[in-house]
């Protein structure tokens, strides 16, 4: 008789005492070989300006790493070697990090970019996102910017105008042509090209989208480009066209949706709502409503 071995325990994160303002963003590094230590689970805990590096199939913390002030979004490179960390309340000071770079693989931390564009050292750089081929793309919120370089890069000397007042979150297709921020204060989407601008292929104006108020989460679809936008104060979620920047479809959510994911076969969007405790799960084909999980009162970040 063959009896089947027990079901395994759920990992358990256990944060520090110190965190209980913690807003954790986690990014699951899938990408790593399995020789390579396996996957890794990364937490920003901004309460603590720190980064922590979790096996997720155990739950253990392997490691805590000091970032800037304020951490708010974490990337990683598509290779699964190197995460980004953008520091919310850097200020652009002599001595603060506005990015912090980490060594996925090593758990330590590499280096740390201060911005040399004053105009982009701003407290509210926000968003974080790493193109297919190894760039990294910051927005600095109160410049209505977007910026890039290489992610030890210390001038990051390319950049974007979002046209947008304070844009929060990025992100970019799988092409790494386009990217996509989004904006609380506009409640809007805003779709622009990275290619260079050329004498002769001047870069075009960013392409705008209101979808709704306190659009912040955005996710955009692995073969369309399509970006799905979490309106949180208005309780929707939008879809909106890469091609043209119409809205194709907007779903009701549960309270305040927040984040949104792509899961890596890229047919369901998953969708977290922080008021209301719900994870949604979305058929991104059908644009469908599958079913929701109801969790704790206080779902926030997932990647």
């Amino acid at each position: 008789m063959i009896v089947p071995s027990p079901r395994p325990a759920p990992a358990r994160f256990r944060p520090h005492a110190t965190r209980a303002l913690l807003a954790a963003l986690v990014a699951l590094v899938a990408s790593l070989p399995a020789q390579e230590r396996g996957d890794r689970l990364l937490v920003c805990n901004r309460s603590d300006d720190t980064l922590s590096i979790f096996d997720p199939r155990t739950g253990r913390e392997l490691a805590t790493l000091k970032t800037g002030p304020t951490p708010a979004e974490v990337a990683v490179s598509p290779d699964g070697r190197t995460a980004v960390v953008s520091n919310a309340r850097s200020g652009g000071g002599a001595q603060t990090a506005d990015l912090t770079v980490v060594d996925v693989v090593a758990a330590r931390v590499r280096g740390e970019v201060r911005l040399t564009d004053r105009r982009l050292r701003a407290p509210s750089l926000r968003g974080v996102a790493f193109a297919p081929d190894g760039r990294a793309l910051a927005v600095a919120g109160a410049d209505g910017r977007a910026v890039a370089g290489s992610p030890l890069e210390g001038a990051w000397r390319t950049s974007w105008s979002t046209g947008q007042s304070a844009p929060q979150l990025v992100a970019i297709t799988a092409d790494g042509r386009q990217a996509a921020t989004t904006c609380p204060r506009d409640g809007t989407v805003s779709f622009f090209a990275l290619a260079p601008s050329t004498p002769r292929t001047p870069r075009a104006a960013p392409r705008i989208t209101r979808t709704g108020r306190g659009a912040e989460g955005i996710a955009l679809h692995p073969v369309t480009g399509d970006a799905w936008v979490a309106n949180r104060d208005d309780d929707l979620l939008s879809v909106v066209s890469a091609a043209s920047g119409e809205v194709l479809h907007t779903f009701d959510t549960g309270r305040a949706p927040l984040r949104v994911a792509f899961t890596p076969r890229g047919d369901r969007v998953l969708v977290t709502c922080v008021r209301g405790g719900e994870l949604m799960i979305f058929d991104a084909a059908a644009r469908a409503l599958l079913g929701e999980v109801l969790g704790a009162k206080t779902q926030h970040h997932l990647a």
